[in-house]
């Protein structure tokens, strides 16, 4: 019995017949794998499939009519029907291969269903169609409604739980999922592309409103993913910029001769911005003035970490709430009770370079004597 019990942990856990194949015997849409051994994997045929259906329960012994009777069948196959159907000699049509795929215990798909069906009548010259008794229809929308019913009492409404499995389910399935989606988008991207500009033409307001809203989410939440994974995306950005080096020179060309106007306005007041900075930062930030005493004794080491004109002042403005209140007494190197303390406010390149908070404490204690 424990192939069976197997069978239906499997296949009625989620309440659906669709289910993912692989070369280990396949996994259902909750990740579980199927079981190599189960009556499922062993049916490749039609006759397979009416016999383990009738061996499926083996709890006591039957004959064929006790069978579609306790099925309730006997108003589908006759008893001579359901033989030759088990023994290859029969198929049954579209109607009938509908009933059997929501009335078996098994888990195969209407595909499946109709490739097995198709090869009796190829195969067996004297095999002869079943044909659905005029009952059918309403079985078939009995059979339907008891399976929605069931749905409906298994099913969970809590939201955050239906969630949590799909996530769970993502995460186990991920590299898997990542590779349909990518090879679906590659087949469909023209399509996908006008679809998108047309639901955004169709919905430009409300997309606008949406990105406004979610702005610092979605920034919070890229910088968070780009700090993880720092050292892959600067590997691949210096990969892209080598093999497409001409192409970007030239597109940087075009839009500055486009855009020359604007960008003259942009660095005129960037210089104008920077040199206001600068002034707050010589008076109440010790840590700048470490660094300018860094670039003009050990200009080498400074160049290790930034670049000639790289602007250390744009980033250290961003962290430093006594850089961005004009306030010393918010600095936590001027002042012991400061709720922030160094690594919140400071930058960590800073920071990592030998003695460097000592000498920046030194600084300090000079601009509070000032």
């Amino acid at each position: 019995m424990n192939d069976i019990k197997d069978i239906f942990t499997e296949s009625d856990e989620l309440g659906t017949e669709y289910f993912i194949s692989s070369e280990n015997g396949g996994y259902n849409l909750n990740g579980r794998p199927f079981l190599e051994d189960t009556a499922t994997s062993r049916i490749s045929t039609l006759s397979e499939l009416f016999t383990e259906w009738y061996l499926f329960d083996f709890s006591h012994e039957k004959d064929i009519q006790t069978f579609l009777n306790e099925e309730q069948i006997d108003d589908v196959f006759t008893e001579s029907e359901f033989i030759d159907l088990m023994c290859g000699d029969a198929f049954i049509d579209d109607n009938l291969i509908q009933f059997v795929a929501m009335k078996t215990p098994f888990r195969l798909t209407l595909n499946k269903l109709h490739a097995m069906n198709q090869s009796v009548s190829n195969t067996n010259n004297s095999a002869y169609i079943i044909y659905g008794k005029s009952n059918i229809k309403d079985k078939l929308c009995k059979l339907f409604q008891l399976k929605k019913t069931n749905h409906k009492r298994h099913h969970t409404p809590d939201p955050e739980h239906r969630r949590k499995i799909k996530h769970e389910y993502y995460l186990r399935n991920k590299e898997y999922i990542q590779k349909l989606k990518h090879e679906h988008y590659l087949k469909n991207q023209e399509r996908i592309k006008q679809r998108s500009k047309e639901y955004y033409a169709a919905n430009k307001d409300r997309v606008k409103a949406h990105f406004a809203a979610t702005k610092e989410h979605r920034k919070k939440i890229i910088h968070e993913i780009y700090m993880r994974n720092h050292e892959f995306y600067k590997a691949r950005n210096k990969a892209y910029r080598e093999a497409h080096r001409e192409e970007q020179n030239q597109y940087s060309k075009e839009y500055y001769i486009a855009h020359r106007e604007e960008q003259k306005q942009y660095q005129k007041e960037y210089y104008a911005k920077s040199q206001k900075n600068k002034a707050i930062a010589k008076n109440i930030c010790a840590a700048y003035l470490f660094l300018l005493k860094l670039k003009k004794e050990n200009k080498a080491e400074y160049l290790k970490l930034y670049k000639k004109y790289h602007d250390p002042l744009h980033n250290m403005f961003k962290t430093c709430i006594a850089l961005q209140n004009n306030d010393i007494q918010l600095c936590p190197f001027c002042n012991e009770n400061c709720t922030q303390k160094p690594e919140q406010c400071c930058n960590q390149k800073i920071l990592s370079i030998p003695n460097a908070i000592i000498e920046i404490q030194s600084l300090a204690n000079t601009l509070k004597q000032r």
